[in-house]
């Protein structure tokens, strides 16, 4: 993320937002994909300075400072402009909490499949093959580490990036035996055909 001007620009979406309604928006539609470098000092910047939320700024900052949680973080910028309703904000902070109790393998996996639901595929490939980098937990489920290949090669395929593909479906299918991959690698030829395993 990062601030100019009037705008704040969130890298991991590619989205500018130009008020806290809009960030507050973001939080509750994208709330999987926020890590902690959301609570930094641009965004405590642009909000004191070019939202003129000062207060709100400095309390953003004794809870960065203080290394406090993100759940707090974002707590503080939903309360400031009454966008989203009180069950709203309870059930964004225990996402959130739950999400701190989670590996980072668990968060990763979230994470990868919000990407590809938000057709960020780029974004996607890059989770997948973190995942596919974390040999150990990857041994302890093959048919997770199935569906994750599958999932890059639906991805790759939208870029028709074909020969990756096909090798991830291929060893998708060996690992998940599940026949939405052997379908996907005889069709990757009509990747609006493809589909994600949950």
């Amino acid at each position: 993320e990062m601030c100019i001007r009037d705008r704040y620009y969130i890298d991991n979406i590619s989205l500018n937002v130009y008020s806290l309604e809009e960030l507050c928006y973001y939080i509750e539609n994208h709330l999987y994909l926020i890590e902690a470098d959301f609570m930094s000092e641009e965004l405590c910047l642009w909000i004191g300075q070019e939202l003129d939320e000062k207060d709100l700024a400095q309390s953003l900052r004794s809870v960065l400072l203080g290394n406090g949680s993100l759940s707090d973080f974002t707590e503080l910028i939903l309360r400031s402009c009454g966008y989203c309703s009180e069950d709203t904000i309870r059930h964004i902070r225990s996402v959130l909490l739950d999400m701190q109790n989670k590996s980072v393998f668990e968060c990763s996996k979230i994470r990868a499949d919000r990407y590809m639901e938000s057709e960020k595929y780029v974004k996607a490939i890059h989770e997948y093959r973190k995942l596919l980098g974390m040999e150990e937990e990857c041994k302890k489920n093959p048919v997770l580490e199935g569906n994750i290949r599958h999932n890059l090669g639906t991805a790759c395929a939208e870029l028709f990036l074909f020969d990756e593909a096909a090798a991830n479906f291929l060893n998708a299918y060996r690992l998940n035996q599940n026949r939405e991959s052997l379908l996907s690698l005889i069709h990757i030829s009509e990747p609006t055909r493809l589909r994600c395993i949950s």
